[in-house]
């Protein structure tokens, strides 16, 4: 005779939900809530609760990035398979049956509790958290009169997201400090952090994440020599991580080595690295940099090709048009430039940044050691030609 969870599996897989079950356990983070009556009674009941805390994960979770096997969702919804299990009262014979077969869920549990001693109430948030791949962890912010419960839960969130996932926290501080304008310091912090208790295996695919981003912050910080030391490093540490990749070749485009750019950029184009994750953004970053270095060689119809493939693959993007203007202005088309910069300043109400890849967060200058600029609305000039600021950052 059947096991009553093993009835339950026996039923949900006739309905084909294990399939299910195996999709939320690989993309899926599942939030729980519960709170105190006393908190509840102010108006953050569990909904507004488990709202203002999943909504932040959502916000970190979906935080733009070019490596895009980093990204996941959360649900406040359980899987059906457990909520069967739940409705049949078996919950805990159904645990032990996921087990048995290897199915497991990332979940979260956030709690507003009060815990009195000594005749005095101490508020805090207590988050804990079962993932696959991620040690148990659980973590406390305390709650003050002083305290917005709202900016408490965001705090949580920001500390459960890096624990599940430091490098998508990281990447996540620096986009805002760069919507916010300021240098990314916390994201910085976050990144040192990180790499000081790395793994020292030469080969490290998660250390080259954070050491590409720190490549980054090192541009920013206008240090161009650290900033080839990180890329290298990130490189070394996975051959194949394609941002590393480009970004080498940014800087020896930017020192006016222009065949080694080459060399890094057809890398990425002759499609040795890519799989089914690889963003279309890193493509048309690399055609960009071909066109660059191309150009740079006076290898007009060579680097025209790379352009124009750029921007069939983001005809709503500015770079292409930019770079290829640029290009054209160096061939006497001043008509067609002009045409090109016209697209791309319509373009740049749209454009915003990507902290992992030089080639969409600076503007490369035309000479070697030149000063770099982060990308903004407003179009740096093509070789004289003025470029009418818009009033509207691929």
């Amino acid at each position: 005779m059947l096991e009553p969870a093993t009835l339950i599996y026996a039923l949900v897989g006739a309905l084909g939900l294990i399939g299910a079950d195996a999709y939320f356990n690989s993309t899926t983070l599942h939030v729980e809530t519960s709170v105190a009556p006393v908190y509840e009674e102010r108006g953050y009941s569990q909904k507004v609760v488990e709202s203002l805390f999943a909504g932040e994960l959502e916000n970190i979770a979906s935080t733009p990035s070019v490596i895009t096997r980093l990204r996941f969702v959360t649900s406040k919804h359980k899987p059906i398979s457990s909520a069967l299990a739940e409705a049949a009262h078996l919950k805990e014979p159904f645990e032990a049956a996921k087990a048995a077969v290897g199915i497991s869920y990332s979940t979260v549990l956030a709690s507003v509790v009060v815990d009195s001693i000594g005749g005095k109430d101490f508020p805090r948030i207590v988050v804990s958290g079962n993932m696959e791949d991620v040690e148990h962890f659980s973590l406390t912010v305390p709650l003050t009169p002083n305290t917005s419960v709202d900016l408490a839960l965001s705090e949580a969130a920001f500390r459960t997201m890096k624990e599940i996932n430091p490098y998508l926290t990281a990447l996540y501080a620096f986009s805002g400090a760069e919507r916010n304008g300021v240098h990314p310091t916390q994201a910085d912090s976050l990144v040192e952090e990180w790499i000081a208790n790395a793994p020292t295996s030469v080969y490290s695919p998660e250390r080259a994440l954070f050491e590409n981003l720190r490549g980054l912050v090192s541009l920013i910080d206008n240090d161009p020599i650290a900033a080839e030391s990180w890329f290298s490093r990130a490189n070394k540490s996975d051959p194949e991580l394609q941002a590393a990749i480009l970004n080498r070749g940014f800087m020896e485009s930017y020192r006016g080595y222009h065949d080694r750019a080459i060399e890094f950029h057809n890398q990425v184009v002759d499609g040795s690295f890519w799989s089914e994750s690889t963003d279309s953004k890193i493509v048309y970053a690399a055609h960009i940099g071909l066109g660059i270095a191309l150009a740079s060689q006076r290898k007009f119809e060579e680097s025209d090709y790379h352009f124009a493939e750029a921007i069939a693959i983001t005809p709503d993007g500015v770079a292409g048009y930019y770079y290829w203007a640029r290009s054209l202005m160096k061939q006497d088309r001043a008509a067609e430039a002009t045409a090109l910069v016209g697209t791309a300043q319509r373009n740049a109400k749209q454009i915003a940044n990507y902290a992992e890849l030089a080639y969409l967060y600076f503007w490369l200058p035309d000479e070697a050691n030149g000063v770099l600029e982060r990308r903004t609305k407003n179009l740096p000039k093509v070789l004289g030609m003025l470029v009418a600021p818009e009033s509207s950052t691929e």
